[in-house]
C-alpha cells in the first residue's frame, strides 16, 4: 500500500507504477491514475419549470456524468403522519422518479432534468437527488449536499413570462455524442419572442416565432 502525504490542495496529480525485477531491470510505466486534492462539488439549488422539468444548479462545473439520467431521481416528500389517528401507518415508502433526459448547459453547473408527463404532481413537494455524478476534476458529489427541494406549482394554467429573466435553450451547447436527442428547446419565451439563429460567421440561418 502506498500513501501519497502532505498534498497540496486543489492540486493535480498523476501517478504510475513501474516494477523492478530481480536482475534489476525495470518495467515499462503503468497507466496514469490521476488524483486532485479537492472539494466535493455540491447540489444548491432545484427548481421546477413547466412542462415537467427540473433544472438543478451546482457549485462547480460538472464532468460528462451529470448528463447520464440514470444517477438522478425525484422522490415525494412524506407528509409527517399522525400515529394516534392513523396507527396502521407507520413509516411509509414514496417512490422514486427517474428523469427521461439530463442536459448539462454551457456553464456546466446546471443540467435540465426532463419527465414524463403525469410524473411530478401539482401542488406536491419533492426531493430530487443526483448519485455518482462527478465534476470535470472527477470529484464525486459530496454525500451531504447531493439533494436539494422543490415544489410543483398547482397553478393549471402556466405563467406567460413577460421577459426573458427565466429564458433556458438547451441543450447548450450541443455535444452530438453526449445523450443529444437531436432538437434544441427554447423555454420560458415571452409572447411573440422572434429567435434569430445565426452562424458562427454572423451569417442569419433562420428565423422562428
Amino acid at each position: 500500500e502506498f500513501i501519497d502525504r502532505d498534498l497540496a490542495h486543489g492540486v493535480p496529480y498523476w501517478y504510475a507504477v513501474s516494477a523492478t525485477t530481480s536482475t534489476g531491470a525495470e518495467t515499462d510505466l503503468s497507466a496514469k491514475a490521476y488524483a486532485k486534492p479537492d472539494t466535493p462539488p455540491r447540489m444548491i439549488s432545484a427548481e421546477y419549470f413547466l412542462p415537467n422539468r427540473v433544472i438543478l444548479k451546482f457549485d462547480k462545473p460538472m464532468g460528462p456524468s451529470a448528463q447520464d439520467a440514470v444517477q438522478y431521481f425525484a422522490r415525494e416528500k412524506e407528509r409527517p403522519r399522525n400515529l394516534m389517528e392513523h396507527p396502521d401507518e407507520v413509516g411509509g415508502t414514496s417512490i422514486e422518479q427517474k428523469p427521461s433526459s439530463a442536459l448539462l448547459d454551457q456553464s456546466d453547473k446546471r443540467v435540465i432534468l426532463a419527465f414524463d408527463a403525469g410524473i411530478l404532481l401539482p401542488g406536491k413537494n419533492y426531493d430530487v437527488v443526483a448519485l455518482n455524478v462527478r465534476d470535470t476534476d472527477r470529484i464525486l458529489i459530496s454525500a451531504k449536499y447531493r439533494s436539494q427541494s422543490f415544489t410543483v406549482p398547482t397553478e393549471e394554467t402556466p405563467t406567460i413570462p413577460t421577459d426573458l429573466s427565466k429564458a433556458i435553450v438547451y441543450p447548450n451547447p450541443i455535444r452530438p455524442h453526449e445523450h443529444h436527442t437531436g432538437k434544441v428547446i427554447f423555454a420560458n419565451l415571452p409572447t411573440d419572442t422572434l429567435i434569430s439563429i445565426y452562424s458562427v460567421a454572423g451569417v442569419l440561418i433562420e428565423q422562428l416565432k
